[in-house]
């Protein structure tokens, strides 16, 4: 116990000294740089008073509130008495003026207003008022020059007599709350950096000890910190500081769970979770932890406590359990880093659904990026602990980065949402934080693309992961742009998965990754792959921003596919892998004629994409490898087929059509009836070509025969 007096005295004493001395500093600074407004306790002077009073009867006077009488009388009261030929009287001329016979300053001072704006105090000395001349005093305004009016003159003396800051306002603006948060944050930085590096430095001593009193010494000071933020927060209303002390006290938490469980395993032995000692001090802990998380939250975030709660407190219970998982399936433990990627995913989702329906304010913004901090702050402390414990090999840092995705997609999403939230104007460094994240998280989660290659299970588990958060995530938040995202990797891995099924063998990790997206395989599944995100949009068509990320991922996969089947066609046979060259080269042809058909009346650029693919079908087929009579014979004998077949069912449908009239109200003469009639006239006229165009009649094309001649 004698190290934890020393430190407890030594974090007091510091505290103390430093607090000091940072109050003696402030308090100096202020006296000796400060320039403040000293006050003149002028003795009144009754002259200046009887001057001003003159000058405020003369304004009434000449505004018309004062007759001649009543302005006489206050003079005389006042003892301004004025001789009779000085006396002010109205002309009938606005610029004549009246001139005082008398050179007293009294006299000399009645000047008449020239407009209904209060007159322009003068602050001169009587003396200096004395010697100015009538003339000049009673000009009209229509007279005077634009420099002699007293806008001008007052304008002119505010820039000429501005007075410089003073170093202490200077000082004092930089101790101004908004900007000693900064300090704050680099205090509470070097409070968590110090604490790490105490805690380094004891450590020998600190496993000479009990295994378990470490763990109950730091859960004591974590304790100690968060009662003084809760003290001054509630007793001084210290708000900035407070707060910063309690999301230092915060930051502690994994730090202590972290370096209690090191502890209590330095000697090479492991954490016994069946010892009723150690369950005993973990649920101590687990109750103490949460209680100053709750309490901590309630202050920093308000009703977004319980998600500052589960974001932190989350993962760093999970902690001890974590060397007894690595024990027990050594590398595959490295999966259940999932468990606190997504505990602090949901509490970041949570926080940002609450506010789902209304307006967000910059503070809020701030707090959602603190909680935001705070939650990476405690994902990287579990996932090092993680790495830690984990074999050094290379399956094991791939899973455990695999862990980090459902965070990772959150934070993504959450970026997403925030962006929108916020314009250029209203919040720019939030938007620029927000598309940051963004193109960080797209960043990590492609990056993790090549890591999968090793195994078919890491690729399945890559691509199921993404799709399915990132539509969770999309629909959770109202965050259509998710969706790109999920079509993306589910398209990436359907692709990689299927095509290595068709092929028929097994895994090959040594495989190059550009021969498994230009093979026969692909260029089979790539035109599948653009049909079903372009029935995914068809069904969202009412929806345009839902339906738009699978209409261009589709588009995409059409365009690859034509580049894919195109390349296939015309490179080396070993290219088709399990596919004919016949195959390649019917596919090419569809290809070409559906992006044709498909993109002609919207997207022009389409018609040269469908001109290139039918190049390269024409170069493919003239080939001496490629039999592409026979291929054309194939497709040929396949077409004739399938018209036989739908010369039936017209057959079928016309008969129905010819009957329904008899046996239904419907009239014979109405239109769909007679446009029903030359459609299967015309069908069956294009389906009777096709049956002549084989030689050969097989008892299907006999029967399509005589179809096609009823129908006719």
């Amino acid at each position: 116990m004698e190290p934890l007096f020393y430190f407890l005295l030594i974090m007091t004493i510091v505290t103390l000294v430093g607090h000091g001395i940072w109050a003696v500093a402030a308090f100096l600074i202020r006296k000796i740089f400060d320039a403040p407004q000293r006050i003149s306790h002028k003795t009144p002077d009754r002259n200046e008073d009887l001057l001003s009073f003159g000058r405020i009867l003369a304004s009434m006077y000449w505004q018309g509130k004062l007759t001649e009488k009543e302005h006489r009388r206050l003079r005389e009261l006042a003892g301004l008495a004025t001789p009779a030929n000085a006396e002010p009287e109205p002309t009938e001329e606005l610029g004549g003026s009246s001139t005082a016979a008398d050179p007293e300053p009294i006299i000399a001072e009645i000047v008449p207003p020239q407009s209904l704006t209060p007159p322009r105090i003068d602050s001169r000395e009587p003396a200096e008022t004395a010697a100015v001349t009538p003339a000049a005093v009673e000009r009209h305004p229509l007279d005077r020059l634009a420099e002699e009016e007293p806008e001008f003159i007052a304008a002119e003396a505010a820039v000429t007599n501005k007075p410089r800051r003073a170093m202490g306002a200077v000082l004092q603006s930089f101790l101004a709350s908004n900007n000693i948060r900064w300090g704050e944050l680099l205090a509470g930085l070097l409070i968590v950096i110090c604490s790490v590096g105490l805690v380094i430095s004891l450590w020998s001593t600190m496993q000479q000890t009990h295994r378990l009193l470490p763990s109950l010494v730091f859960l004591l000071g974590t304790a100690g910190i968060e009662a003084a933020g809760l003290y001054t927060l509630r007793k001084w209303n210290l708000k900035d500081t407070s707060r910063a002390v309690l999301v230092i006290a915060t930051l502690l938490i994994p730090l202590n769970v972290v370096a209690g469980i090191a502890l209590a395993t330095g000697d090479g032995g492991s954490v016994q979770l069946t010892q009723p000692l150690t369950l005993a001090v973990i649920a101590i802990a687990t109750i103490a932890y949460s209680v100053m998380l709750w309490l901590a939250g309630r202050a920093i975030f308000g009703r977004d406590r319980w998600q500052m709660s589960l974001a932190v407190g989350g993962p760093s219970f999970l902690m001890p359990f974590i060397p007894a998982a690595v024990r027990h399936w050594n590398a595959d433990a490295a999966w259940l880093n999932l468990l606190p990627s997504a505990v602090i995913g949901t509490a970041i989702v949570a926080a940002l659904i609450r506010k789902r329906n209304r307006p967000m304010s910059t503070p809020a913004g701030w707090r959602f990026g603190l909680l935001v901090g705070m939650a990476i702050y405690t994902l990287a402390v579990v996932s090092g602990f993680f790495a830690f414990h984990l074999p050094r090999d290379l399956t094991a840092i791939v899973l455990l980065t695999f862990g980090l995705l459902p965070a990772v997609l959150a934070l993504m999403a959450c970026g997403c949402d925030v962006r929108n939230r916020f314009t250029l104007q209203s919040g720019s460094v939030l938007r620029l934080l927000a598309t940051a994240t963004i193109m960080i998280a797209g960043v990590i989660v492609a990056a993790l693309f090549p890591a999968t290659l090793s195994s078919q299970t890491h690729l399945i588990a890559w691509a199921a992961l993404c799709a399915g958060l990132s539509i969770a995530l999309a629909i959770a938040l109202r965050v259509p742009t998710m969706l790109y995202v999920a079509s993306a990797t589910a398209a990436t891995g359907l692709l990689l998965i299927a095509g290595n099924a068709i092929m028929g063998t097994g895994w090959d990790p040594s495989f190059p990754l550009w021969r498994r997206f230009v093979s026969g395989e692909s260029a089979i599944l790539l035109p599948l792959i653009a049909a079903g995100f372009a029935a995914i949009a068809a069904t969202l068509r009412k929806q345009s921003d839902w339906m738009r990320p699978p209409a261009i991922v589709g588009g995409a996969a059409a365009v690859l596919g034509l580049a894919v089947t195109a390349a296939v066609a015309i490179g080396p046979s070993a290219w088709t892998g399990s596919i004919s060259p016949t195959a390649i080269l019917a596919i090419l042809l569809i290809q070409s004629l559906a992006i044709g058909l498909a993109g002609a009346w919207k997207q022009p650029a389409a018609i040269h994409l469908s001109g290139l693919g039918l190049a390269a079908f024409s170069i493919a087929a003239c080939r001496p490898e490629t039999n592409w009579l026979d291929s054309i014979e194939l497709m040929l004998r396949s077409a004739s087929d399938s018209a036989s077949l739908l010369l039936i069912s017209m057959f079928a449908l016309a008969s129905v059509w010819r009957f329904l009239p008899r046996i239904s109200s419907i009239d014979p003469s109405e239109p769909r009836l007679r446009n029903c009639d030359r459609w299967q006239q015309g069908t069956g006229l294009l389906a009777l070509g096709f049956a002549l165009l084989i030689v050969p009649f097989e008892p299907i094309r006999g029967a399509a025969m005589v179809s096609a001649t009823a129908i006719v």
